[in-house]
């Protein structure tokens, strides 16, 4: 069963996107090429915004054709990160590689991601503090180590609805910047609350409002049902059937993950919600 979300209109464009790849072409292949986009956003950022300070008044801004493209390849690397598992299920290419190329690449764009958006409030007393955008990559890190752990030990890997949210809105927001200038962020928005506190907030509340609630709910269900995957939450029992064998299959987001064989105490299989 399949969980909806705010946004499973978007996922079901990854349904609609993935049929337009020819079938020759690896989901592997799709996913790194969404990886390398967003490796491009963050190398063309630093080219034009190298310290952080362009966005700051009185330094050279980066130019609105930039801003544009950051934004549309960055919803297109977005779609490609939710194609590629669709065009697994769709190839019936599924292996546990796949899942290992996937989150692997995700492991690395939390800090592309973080820092590509930093450069549209910078440094400076109009912006955000290092020390702070240092906070931020350790959070959404963070978050993506408790959603693997939830997996670990549960066998499902939950992702939270403000991973899309948070997608979309970067992409809408660079095209915003590209219209309305940099300098739009500098005003407050409400009282004496600044963008810059908004996006702070944003991804701080994101993983102790979400995924931090969702993890620990989602393992605490599966050991009050006895379908803990593990004897211990932190190592791999050695003696657990279910690590003897896997099998590539798609779950329901169509990600191409890894499956284990149903162990003794076990009822369902793994499975992938979103």
């Amino acid at each position: 069963m399949e969980q909806e979300t705010p946004l499973l209109a978007h996922l079901k464009r990854w349904s609609l996107a993935s049929r337009q790849f020819p079938t020759w072409l690896t989901p592997n292949l799709i996913n790194f090429s969404g990886f390398l986009l967003v490796v491009f956003n963050f190398l063309l950022m630093a080219y034009f915004d190298s310290d952080f300070y362009a966005s700051v008044p009185g330094h050279r801004h980066v130019p609105d054709w930039v801003w544009i493209v950051v934004g549309i390849l960055n919803f297109v690397a977005c779609t490609l990160d939710g194609v590629d598992g669709k065009q697994a299920c769709r190839t019936n290419s599924s292996t546990p590689l796949g899942e290992l190329v996937d989150h692997g690449l995700d492991s690395w764009l939390c800090v592309y991601f973080v820092v590509t958006v930093y450069s549209i409030f910078g440094r400076g007393s109009s912006g955000v503090s290092v020390f702070v955008l240092h906070l931020l990559l350790w959070v959404v890190l963070f978050s993506f180590i408790l959603s693997h752990w939830e997996k670990y030990n549960t066998g499902i890997l939950f992702l939270p609805w403000g991973y899309d949210v948070s997608q979309v809105t970067i992409s809408f927001v660079y095209i915003v910047t590209a219209i309305v200038g940099v300098e739009a962020w500098y005003e407050p928005f409400l009282f004496n609350f600044f963008y810059r506190d908004l996006f702070t907030a944003m991804i701080i509340g994101c993983a102790l409002c979400m995924t931090l609630p969702m993890s620990l709910l989602n393992f605490f269900r599966s050991y009050k049902n006895n379908t803990l995957k593990h004897n211990l939450v932190y190592e791999a029992d050695a003696s657990d059937p279910s690590l003897a064998d896997k099998k590539g299959t798609c779950n329901l987001k169509g990600v191409a993950g890894v499956q284990h064989k149903k162990s003794e105490n076990s009822n369902q299989p793994t499975r992938k919600h979103n």
